[in-house]
């Protein structure tokens, strides 16, 4: 239903026919603002960017290495007793052949596909406000550098 506004009603006195007439501008003016302000979905605020300068010594280095390669080789063979039976790099060389037929390194493109996998997610959730839901950042980069190594095993097997 619109509300229709004559400057000649005889309800309106002239006071009031002014105030009627400077809200119509108004809104005229504004109404671009006003439409932008209603349907506006906020942006998250991103934190202010900042820089932890402490320093690593050597031997925090290796301790954090240390429980890292740990980790690794923990998480490698649990996920790897799923994917493959007595080869432990079949199943990259199966799915290599059914992905990569005309490669002459089908397993290794495979392994490295997912390299670029984990790379991508990465980079999409580090380059915005995206929240890891599935699995966490952490876990994305040890997985990458399982791929790695599982990458540096498919090669070395094939030399």
């Amino acid at each position: 239903m619109e509300w229709w506004y004559s400057r000649n009603s005889s309800y309106l006195t002239e006071d009031s026919a002014v105030v009627v007439d400077a809200a119509i501008v108004h809104i005229k003016k504004n109404k671009m603002n006003l439409l932008k302000k209603i349907f506006e979905i906020p942006k998250p605020e991103k934190p202010p960017m900042s820089y932890d300068h402490s320093i690593m010594t050597a031997q925090t280095r290796d301790k954090m290495l240390e429980d890292l390669f740990k980790m690794q080789k923990e998480i490698l063979c649990k996920k790897g007793y799923d994917y493959a039976g007595e080869d432990i790099l079949s199943n990259f060389r199966l799915a290599g052949m059914i992905v990569n037929q005309a490669s002459s390194n089908p397993d290794a493109v495979n392994c490295l596909n997912l390299v670029g996998t984990k790379v991508a997610r990465l980079g999409q959730l580090l380059s915005s406000d995206k929240e890891a839901y599935n699995e966490s950042v952490q876990d994305s980069v040890i997985d990458l550098c399982n791929y790695a190594a599982l990458l540096y095993l498919i090669l070395k097997v094939k030399q």
